[in-house]
C-alpha cells in the first residue's frame, strides 16, 4: 500500500471522528440506567477501541494482503469516502440534537431531513461503509471479518436505537413508513 493512500485514509477517519465532537458536544442525560442503555454503551465504547486498534495495526504494521481484492483498492476507497461523507452529513444534520451511547437521552425532535429523507440510520450505514471502503483499500482479509461481525454489530446497533425512537417518538412509525432502509 502506498503511504499517500495511508495519508488519505487517516485523513478520513480524523474527520469521521472529529465529526463526532465538533458538530455537536456530549449533551443529554443518562437517567434510564435500564440493561438495555448499559449493553448499548458498553458495546458502542468497546467497538471504537477495537475499531482505532485494528486501524492503527493495519497502518503501521504488515496488513495481511489479500491479493483477491488487490484490483479493487480504488473502488473501496471511494466506498471509504462515500462513508465518511454519509457519516459526517447525517451528523451534520442532526446539529445539536444528536446523542452518542455515552449520553443517551431523548433526543429534542425527530430529524427526517438531509440523509434521514432516505435512511434512517446514515450515521451506521455511512461507519459500515467506512469499515468496508477502509479494509478494500488495504485489500486486507480483514474486509470478512468487517462484512461479518461489523454488519451485524452494526444491525444491532440500529435495532437498539429504532427502539429507544420508537419509544421516544410516537411519530417514528409513520417516518418508518415513509423511510424504508436500512430494513
Amino acid at each position: 500500500m502506498e503511504g499517500d493512500m495511508k495519508i488519505l485514509l487517516i485523513t478520513g477517519i480524523i474527520v469521521y471522528f472529529l465529526s463526532r465532537f465538533s458538530v455537536v458536544g456530549l449533551n443529554g442525560d443518562f437517567n434510564d440506567k435500564g440493561w438495555r442503555i448499559k449493553f448499548y454503551f458498553i458495546s458502542i465504547i468497546l467497538a471504537e477501541i477495537i475499531t482505532i486498534s485494528v486501524i492503527v495495526f493495519q497502518l503501521f504494521v504488515d496488513v495481511w494482503a489479500w491479493s483477491l481484492i488487490e484490483p479493487y483498492q480504488s473502488i473501496g476507497f471511494l466506498i471509504f469516502l462515500a462513508g465518511v461523507f454519509i457519516s459526517v452529513w447525517g451528523r451534520k444534520e442532526l446539529k445539536n440534537n444528536w446523542r452518542t451511547a455515552r449520553c443517551i437521552a431523548k433526543p429534542k425532535i425527530l430529524v427526517d431531513t438531509g440523509p434521514y429523507k432516505y435512511v434512517r440510520h446514515p450515521i451506521y450505514i455511512g461507519s459500515l461503509l467506512m469499515g468496508i471502503g477502509f479494509e478494500m483499500t488495504l485489500a486486507s482479509y480483514f474486509l470478512i471479518i468487517v462484512l461479518t461481525l461489523g454488519t451485524a454489530f452494526i444491525i444491532n446497533c440500529m435495532r437498539q436505537e429504532e427502539y429507544f425512537l420508537t419509544s421516544w417518538f410516537k411519530e417514528y412509525e409513520e417516518y418508518k413508513q415513509k423511510t424504508k432502509l436500512p430494513f
